[in-house]
């Protein structure tokens, strides 16, 4: 099924609408992943949704309709797409047209020439034609690089502001993207701003870490929680954490209003290996009582030595 909640990492590029603000998009995706060494297993497929959009708006669908229509194709019920255009009365030749474009990926220079030389026999040919030359350039230059590129007319990408140049990156570890983007030149507009043409993307985090799991090795870097026992030592609390934090040590603050018994047993579980208990005792006496979480002991020390004992604990 669908990420439904998720993080995810990209760029977006605002203010261009020239093909070279989508070379340059695509072309960070494929510098990111050969950073990884990675490069020759990840395949980028591309479209252009405006072909879709073309040709709705010529046999007279609303962009509602439209939108709904490319939903299902972007659940792959093609079937139910076709049955919505029937029920549109939209005329076979243009479902006939739609139906092979979705099944259309293109894979060769001599097969995307063949494509587009069958489509000027089209009545379309002068809406679609200028979508399929901006493909085309696009795939001869990242495939001429050498890297892993297909056109596949079928790919619309779920979300309903984009309104070009779309695409999505695989990964033959996962059965889905790990990643994708595309153009949403209205959509700045759309949320009260002025016409701003964009095109971006994002990488799903935690898809790409499970299609790249033999190639990535997380670390973790054990933290120091510091406990606060009473809001009049909080100027004390942040000189000792700015000294940690100084030393390349992470350092955080607990936010979690909870009795010390109920938070202590918890902060293992969040990646803390030791905490930092300060109240009005430790603050007048210029210590710091040290508490290490995995072994369940604690210590009070002079502030002035705790980098170092943290340090050797940690």
């Amino acid at each position: 099924g669908r990420y439904r909640e998720f993080r995810q990492a990209g760029i977006e590029l605002l203010g261009s609408n020239s093909i070279l603000a989508d070379i340059e998009v695509l072309s960070l995706i494929y510098t990111f992943y050969e950073k990884l060494n990675v490069v020759n297993e990840i395949s980028v497929d591309i479209n252009d949704i405006g072909v879709y959009r073309e040709i709705f708006a010529k046999i007279g669908i609303d962009e509602n309709k439209q939108e709904h229509i490319l939903h299902l194709i972007d659940k792959k019920e093609i079937d139910d797409a076709i049955k919505e255009l029937r029920s549109l009365g939209i005329n076979e030749e243009a479902i006939s047209l739609i139906q092979e474009t979705i099944n259309t990926k293109l894979n060769a220079v001599e097969e995307i020439s063949k494509f587009i030389q069958d489509f000027k026999n089209s009545d379309y040919k002068e809406f679609i034609l200028k979508h399929l030359y901006k493909l085309n350039q696009i795939y001869n230059i990242f495939k001429n690089i050498g890297y892993n590129i297909r056109i596949d007319l079928g790919l619309v990408r779920g979300l309903a502001y984009y309104t070009g140049f779309v695409f999505e990156i695989k990964h033959p570890n996962v059965n889905f993207s790990i990643g994708g983007g595309g153009r949403y030149d209205k959509l700045v507009e759309l949320y009260g701003g002025s016409p701003t043409p964009a095109v971006g993307f994002a990488l799903g985090i935690e898809r790409n870490l499970i299609a790249l799991r033999d190639k990535i090795k997380l670390t973790y870097k054990p933290k120091v929680a510091v406990i606060l026992l009473d809001d009049n030592v909080t100027t004390y609390a942040l000189n000792v954490v700015s000294e940690l934090r100084k030393a390349g040590i992470e350092a955080v603050f607990n936010l979690k209003d909870v009795s010390l018994a109920k938070l202590l047993p918890y902060l293992p579980d969040e990646g803390y290996k030791l905490a930092i208990i300060i109240g009005k005792q430790e603050a007048n006496s210029n210590n710091i009582t040290l508490r290490d979480l995995i072994k369940r002991t604690q210590v009070t020390i002079e502030k002035d030595k705790a980098i170092d004992i943290v340090r050797q604990l940690l």
